[in-house]
């Protein structure tokens, strides 16, 4: 147990990232789409290093190249410490009004307490859920008032869901 865990946080040193990433590569070693360089980046404690990887992330996996969406998946994995955690499926059609109501205030409840990576899969269902109401701009606004890595957390997470949906579509077509 970290000295964050002791205080109820689940904040991440630098060097408990690095230490994830390094294990996570190395049983990575030898698949041909995994971008490792784009993985690390992902994962910077530098922001603007971060943001431009993850915009060339999405860039990569919205033209068809599965190493974009790939490098974002693992980052998740990474960073939230789950190597078999799921993602959220895309699914057709609207959302009734019992499952939109209060993802806002969900989603700043999971930031603040820095919870946004818990489950993957159900932040995700939230956040397609924004995206429906167009509120998605407003609700990252108010994550970023939250934190720095809580913004990261939803853009990661909210980049994997969008690349997903642009795959989906896709396969329909």
């Amino acid at each position: 147990m970290g000295i964050f865990d002791w205080f109820g946080k689940k904040e991440l040193q630098q060097d408990d990232i690095e230490d994830r990433i390094k294990q996570r590569l190395e049983s990575l070693k030898g698949n041909v789409n995994i971008d490792t360089e784009l993985i690390r980046n992902l994962l910077s404690k530098n922001i603007k290093i971060r943001d431009d990887a993850l915009i060339r992330a999405r860039q990569m996996a919205m033209n068809g190249n599965p190493k974009g969406q790939i490098a974002i998946e693992e980052a998740i994995r990474i960073k939230s410490n789950q190597y078999n955690c799921e993602f959220y499926e895309p699914r057709a059609g609207l959302f009734s009004e019992a499952e939109i109501s209060n993802v806002d205030k969900e989603i700043y409840r999971l930031a603040k307490e820095n919870k946004l990576l818990e489950d993957p899969k159900k932040t995700q269902s939230y956040i397609t859920k924004t995206f429906s109401l167009h509120t998605s701009l407003e609700v990252m606004n108010k994550v970023r008032k939250i934190g720095a890595n809580q913004l990261h957390d939803f853009q990661l997470l909210g980049t994997q869901t969008q690349c997903r949906s642009a795959q989906f579509k896709l396969s329909k077509k």
